[in-house]
Parts: C-alpha cells; structure tokens; sequence
C-alpha cells in the first residue's frame, strides 16, 4: 500500500530532489515483473522445486537488479518476500490454502501484465502530471536502464498505480468475503434455559 502512495506522490507532485527516488520506482516496477513470476512459479511448482531452483535462480535477479539501486532495496524486498511464500514449504497447508494461493499469484501476474501492456498502449493518453522533460532533466533523473520506462517514467508510474489499486482491491473484496463466510458459518447460541 505504500509504494501505492508513493508511486502516484512521485507521479504526480515530485520534488525536485527526487530524480533518485522516481529512477528507484521505475527500477522497482521493473522488479516487480521477476516477483510476479517467481510467486506465480513457487505457487505450483512443488515446494523442494521452489526452495532449490527457483528461490537462488530468481535471487540472481534479484542481485543484479539489486545492482542498479544505491542501496540493497531490493534484496531486502526479494528475501522478505521469498521467505514469506516459504512458509508454504515448511507447513503442510490444506488444499484450499494452496488454491488461495495459486488464485492469487495467477490474479497478480494477470494484473501485472495487463496494467504494464495496457500503459504502453495507452502511453500518449497518460499524462506526465510533474514528470515533465524539464523537470526530470533539472531533477538528475537517470535510471540506469534504457527504453520506454526510461523516456517516459510516467508510463511505468502509471501502470504501478493501477496493479497496486488492483491488488489493495482484491485483498479487500477477498477479507471482506471471507469475514461474511464466518459470519454465515457461526451457529447461533442457544436461548437461556
């Protein structure tokens, strides 16, 4: 939720001293394509599968993107992240748990992709609120990746906005589904005697 804020803060009404802070969220949504995958992959791929292959291969990732940042962000977020989808790994869940899951890594992915694919096709209809040439120039904006995010942050701030709505979005219909579940499944208390 906070990189929500932050995402449409930077997007719409950046300081002139957050260059650095806009190349970051850039680079993070970026990372965030590897942590979709990985949590799509660990999600049905057997857990020694996951805990073996996919957690060192996707922390090569990790590293390298880690690279880019001034500071081991990433790292952080990628070990936080991993070791939370482990615990799958370490306890046996019920079959619905594991569907939940998989439900939701599948729902993330979909998001993912369909809010980066739809942002670059609608890239001439998304404003550059404060992200204009003049101040990304004035503002040492300089990510060190090359392409489309890099000409054009807004593109990548915009398509952060939208999956992180889309995501506080679901988790909230899904809590909210599942405290009325209880509600329904509660047996009424006896009358007094």
């Amino acid at each position: 939720m906070s990189s929500l804020f932050i995402d449409s803060s930077l997007w719409a009404n950046p300081a002139p001293t957050d260059g650095r802070r806009i190349s970051q969220m850039v680079i993070l949504m970026g990372f965030e394509f590897f942590m979709v995958h990985s949590g799509f992959s660990m999600a049905v791929m057997p857990r020694k599968i996951s805990l073996l292959v996919f957690f060192p291969a996707y922390g090569l990732f990790a590293f390298c993107l880690n690279t880019m940042m001034p500071d081991n962000t990433i790292m952080w977020i990628y070990l936080g992240v991993v070791l939370n989808r482990m615990r799958f790994a370490f306890h046996h869940n019920s079959a619905e748990v594991m569907q939940q899951a998989q439900s939701y890594s599948v729902y993330a992915a979909a998001v993912y992709f369909i809010t980066m694919i739809g942002s670059v096709v609608m890239s001439s209809n998304i404003s550059r609120m404060g992200l204009t040439p003049e101040f990304l120039a004035a503002s040492n904006y300089d990510p060190p990746i090359g392409g489309f995010f890099k000409q054009q942050p807004q593109i990548a701030m915009c398509a952060g906005v939208c999956y992180y709505v889309m995501l506080a979005l679901h988790s909230t219909v899904t809590f909210l589904a599942g405290l009325g579940n209880r509600q329904k499944a509660r047996k009424p208390l006896p009358p007094p005697p």
